[in-house]
């Protein structure tokens, strides 16, 4: 189930459907600036910044969670 446009907060973290994590870093207009953190056996790696359109990003993220 997606988010919607107006739950979604720099700084905050997001699962997607694809069990990727995005903390948003900045909304500019109605993109969404993001870094996507991947997980592999022995930490948490931050991978390079992306931006999304909002209603591309709140379809895809799943609910806000914690810092991974």
């Amino acid at each position: 189930m997606a988010i919607t446009q107006e739950d979604i907060f720099i700084g905050s973290y997001y699962r997607t459907q694809f069990g990727e994590v995005r903390e948003v870093t900045g909304i500019v207009g109605s993109n969404v600036i993001y870094t996507p953190h991947r997980r592999t056996a022995a930490s948490v790696v931050a991978m390079p910044s992306q931006d999304i359109s909002l209603i591309r990003f709140a379809h895809d993220a799943q609910k806000e969670v914690e810092r991974p």
